[in-house]
């Protein structure tokens, strides 16, 4: 078993991660986002508040939770303010990228997850976003 991170935890895809990863046995997991606390009856075994445009959050955050996996869903898809979007997606990854190199806490994977925001605006998201043309 692998000391799993999930960034972005209360999202709806980190919910489903937590409950699958869970329901097979991996973990322990810790989970981190925003919000000042969460229930760690969802399949947690830890959960750390994490600020990812703050890079002295983020280097607690690790020396912390200390994973072998990262699942990085923590993230923005609010276009009404693309300087969150920045600060949150870009500037956010970018902490948690330079916080391993540097402090020398490498997991074994990363996962690096985006969503169909990244495609930005569509007229018609079901006709727009297919995978296959």
């Amino acid at each position: 078993m692998s000391k799993i991170l999930i960034t972005g935890v209360r999202s709806c895809t980190g919910v489903h991660l937590t409950r699958f990863l869970d329901s097979i046995g991996e973990g322990p997991i810790v989970g981190s986002g925003t919000s000042s606390s969460v229930s760690c009856d969802s399949g947690l075994s830890r959960y750390i508040p994490c600020d990812f445009q703050n890079g002295a959050d983020v280097a607690r955050l690790l020396e912390i939770a200390n994973p072998q996996i990262v699942f990085h869903l923590a993230g923005s898809s609010d276009e009404g303010d693309p300087e969150a979007l920045i600060k949150t997606n870009i500037q956010g990854t970018w902490h948690l990228l330079d916080v391993c190199q540097r402090q020398r806490v490498r997991p074994s994977a990363i996962l690096l997850v985006g969503s169909a925001a990244g495609y930005g605006p569509v007229s018609d998201a079901r006709d727009s976003l297919r995978e296959a043309r």
